[in-house]
C-alpha cells in the first residue's frame, strides 16, 4: 500500500549500523485505547558511518495526543516493543 500504515506498533531492529522500524503506529490520532493508542518516539543517533544507537520512549495516545510514559508503565511498554522483534523472528 502507498500512503497508509497499520495504525499499530510494529517491531524495530538494529542490524550493525542500520536501524529499521517496521511501523511506528499512530502519533497524533483519536484512538480509543487498545493497540491503536500505543505509540512512542523512536530516536536514532547517526554518524558518518551509520547508526550509532537507537532509543524508544513509549507513549500512549490520550485525547488525540501522545503522552510519554514513565516508571514501571514505560518499562513494561518498552519490553512489549522489544518482544515484537522476537515474536516476528527478527531478534
Amino acid at each position: 500500500m502507498v500512503g497508509s500504515h497499520a495504525h499499530v506498533l510494529e517491531p524495530s531492529v538494529q542490524r550493525g549500523r542500520t536501524a529499521v522500524h517496521y511501523g511506528l503506529g499512530n502519533f497524533v490520532f483519536y484512538a480509543d485505547g487498545g493497540a491503536g493508542a500505543q505509540t512512542g518516539v523512536y530516536g536514532v543517533v547517526v554518524d558518518r558511518r551509520g547508526v550509532v544507537e537507537t532509543s524508544w520512549r513509549p507513549a500512549r495516545i490520550n485525547g488525540g495526543r501522545p503522552q510519554l510514559l514513565s516508571g514501571r508503565v514505560a518499562d513494561a511498554a518498552g519490553r512489549e516493543q522489544r518482544a515484537l522483534a522476537v515474536h516476528c523472528g527478527l531478534a
